[in-house]
């Protein structure tokens, strides 16, 4: 392609945000080669490898988040006198369930 230069932020945005080279190659308009080639350099490697573990620790927290959020929903549920029963039945199956999982793999009976 041709001799267009990219800043290293948006050379790693790419290849973070894609699922492979070629892919993240094909995203910014460069040649794989040339991100195989940047990807040889050690601190761009351990950047794009920084900025891929701060994406995952960042889903990580959003789902911790939301699990908290579906907790607090099936307590709702399961507290609420106006909600029918079945519905406070299938949460405090699904709290008991988890409760129990927990339980199990902390080491609990």
């Amino acid at each position: 392609m041709g001799s267009k230069r990219y800043s290293d932020s948006q050379l790693i945005d790419a290849i973070v945000t894609s699922g492979t080279m070629p892919q993240a190659a094909k995203k910014i308009g460069c040649s794989v080669s040339a991100l195989y080639r940047r990807m040889q350099d050690d601190a761009f490697r351990d950047r794009v490898e920084t900025v891929r573990r701060k994406m995952f620790e960042d889903s990580v927290q959003k789902l911790m988040n939301a699990r908290t959020a579906a907790i607090n929903l099936l307590i709702d549920a399961l507290q609420d006198e106006f909600e029918d029963t079945s519905t406070r039945i299938r949460a405090a199956a699904l709290i008991l369930q988890h409760t129990k999982a927990l339980e199990k793999d902390s080491g609990g009976e």
